[in-house]
């Protein structure tokens, strides 16, 4: 289980494919308990991470960059 905060939403789109767009949705939350259940049609690995240890699990630079706004828009 999560604690998502709504105030923290951002959002990517890509084409996997011709005539197909899909667009990620990402939100702040924090870990309340529990494990971790991935619909496995879509994710490949899921993990709970230190926020100073994500960038290095991340593959492309537009995630990277919604990380690091995050980072700075919670510090306001």
């Amino acid at each position: 289980m999560a604690d998502i905060d709504p105030n923290y939403r951002y959002s990517s789109t890509y084409s996997p494919k011709e005539g197909v767009i899909k667009e990620v949705i990402y939100f702040f939350c924090k870990k309340i308990s529990g494990e971790i259940i991935s619909q496995e049609s879509e994710i490949t690995e899921s993990m709970w991470v230190p926020k100073d240890e994500v960038l290095k699990y991340l593959t492309y630079d537009d995630v990277k960059d919604i990380y690091c706004q995050l980072l700075i828009d919670s510090d306001k």
